[in-house]
């Protein structure tokens, strides 16, 4: 183990002599500024440390939802009620907190209710078949807390959806 001297171009025509002090054995220390000089270019995309909300936003980005999902999302993260409510078709029902609310004017009250009022954020973490799961996070005691969405859907939105804790 020793010092470190590494040379790396970050870009054509300007150099950059980097030398570690790291306790390490060369290898690493290389990796390491290789790393660096990606991140540096731009070639890598770096992650978020695991469990902040950056963290949870980033993961959103590798699942992928149906459109009906991604507006339910959006529209929730932006707390937009009126977007909300579009995302559902005449008739739809939502099930949650072992109560159902059917048609327009009742999910309405649901949305501003239990969205809106506690401005709840969505961060998808895995989505199956008609199932998503997500953590939701807001202005309310106990969260984050994660919760199933299962979904009904039909020309692009949501005819039912039921909520359950997981």
């Amino acid at each position: 183990m020793g010092t470190a001297h590494v040379y790396a171009d970050f870009t054509p025509g300007r150099h950059l002599e980097l030398v570690t002090a790291l306790h390490c054995p060369w290898r690493v220390a290389v990796r390491i500024v290789i790393w660096l000089a990606e991140v540096l270019q731009g070639r890598t995309r770096t992650r978020p440390r695991p469990g902040t909300r950056e963290d949870r936003r980033t993961e959103m980005d590798y699942i992928t939802l149906p459109k009906a999902v991604e507006n339910f999302i959006a529209a929730t993260n932006a707390h937009d009620a009126n977007a909300l409510a579009a995302v559902f078709s005449d008739g739809a029902t939502v099930r949650d907190d072992g109560k159902t609310w059917a048609g327009e004017a009742e999910i309405r009250e649901w949305i501003q209710g239990h969205l809106i009022n506690p401005k709840i954020v969505l961060t998808p973490t895995s989505f199956a078949g008609d199932r998503l799961v997500a953590s939701g996070d807001g202005e309310f005691p106990g969260g984050p807390l994660s919760f199933a969405f299962v979904f009904g859907i039909k020309d692009d939105q949501v005819t039912d959806v039921a909520i359950d804790p997981v």
